[in-house]
């Protein structure tokens, strides 16, 4: 595959660190209004997203026709998601309002956050790249969405979180279920081996040692 096809890596590094910066700077501010937060994240958004660029330029360049399109997006999500999550921590530990302590903040809150950015934005990118066309309207777009992304990664946490309840909540239920039966079977068995002692003809010696 020709870079001048898709582009090359050092222009996918330009375009991700635009994105990395608008999204870094303006998802977070937008929910948690913290400047600091906003500028670290900004910034450490720009720097990561332009190495993230250039790897996924070079990759898309080698895996060309050998590797479907949704898996690539699909590995792009999860690129998202630590890149994200790299992003938020260091935003979240130059936090204005909370400190240090908000680096764990930033992490949950930037990894849903990228994971929800990039695999909306690489997706439409991606088919610009491979056209051979602009992929400006794609990175334009992804920056005007920049600031209702730190809502929509809210919003992708709280639904993985009910998914996780989802899933939890039966097996606790379950569980507790198998516990109690089990519960219920030793006392069954505990009751029948004394019923059975309490019948044998020396039941009363057993019952007299007992006592002492």
């Amino acid at each position: 595959m020709s870079t001048s096809r898709v582009g090359s890596p050092l222009s996918w590094g330009r375009d991700f660190a635009v994105v990395g910066c608008a999204t870094g700077a303006l998802a977070p501010f937008f929910v948690i209004f913290d400047p600091l937060f906003a500028v670290a994240a900004g910034f450490a958004g720009a720097a990561s997203g332009f190495l993230l660029g250039v790897a996924a330029g070079w990759t898309v360049e080698q895996t060309r026709g050998h590797v479907p399109i949704p898996v690539l997006v699909a590995c792009m999500a999860v690129a998202g998601s630590l890149w994200g999550a790299a992003t938020g921590t260091v935003g979240g530990a130059a936090s204005l309002w909370f400190g240090i302590e908000g680096a764990p903040l930033g992490f949950v809150l930037g990894a849903t956050t990228g994971m929800v950015q990039l695999g909306l934005f690489f997706l439409p990118y991606l088919v610009l790249r491979v056209r051979g066309e602009s992929a400006r309207p794609a990175v334009i777009g992804a920056v005007l969405a920049a600031p209702f992304m730190g809502w929509l990664g809210l919003a992708a946490l709280a639904a993985s979180t009910f998914g996780l309840w989802l899933f939890a909540l039966p097996a606790a239920v379950w569980l507790g279920i198998a516990i109690d039966r089990s519960h219920r079977r030793d006392i069954s068995t505990e009751t029948s081996e004394i019923s059975r002692l309490s019948r044998r003809p020396d039941a009363h010696l057993l019952r007299a040692t007992s006592r002492f």
